[in-house]
């Protein structure tokens, strides 16, 4: 899925940011799964935009960044009226 302004970034496997992919697409959600290998990861975190320095996180439209797959299912799931 892409576009919708959401953004997903995580590792390219089945784990704690599959949830929060399934949720995107069970709330309609249109958003950019954007997985990182490691290298890719280690540039980012060293930019200081993931917040604790952990994945998953996700930007929001309004440019918010989101940590933690429980919080970030939860705020999905929210904006999807669930």
């Amino acid at each position: 899925m892409s576009g919708g302004g959401y953004k997903l970034y995580y590792f390219p496997v089945r784990a704690r940011g599959e949830m929060d992919r399934w949720a995107f697409a069970a709330a309609k959600i249109d958003f950019e799964d954007i997985r990182l290998n490691r290298e890719e990861w280690l540039k980012e975190k060293e930019s200081g935009r993931p917040p604790l320095g952990q994945m998953p996180f996700i930007v929001t439209p309004e440019g918010k960044t989101l940590a933690q797959s429980g919080a970030i299912l939860k705020y999905i799931c929210k904006k999807g009226g669930k």
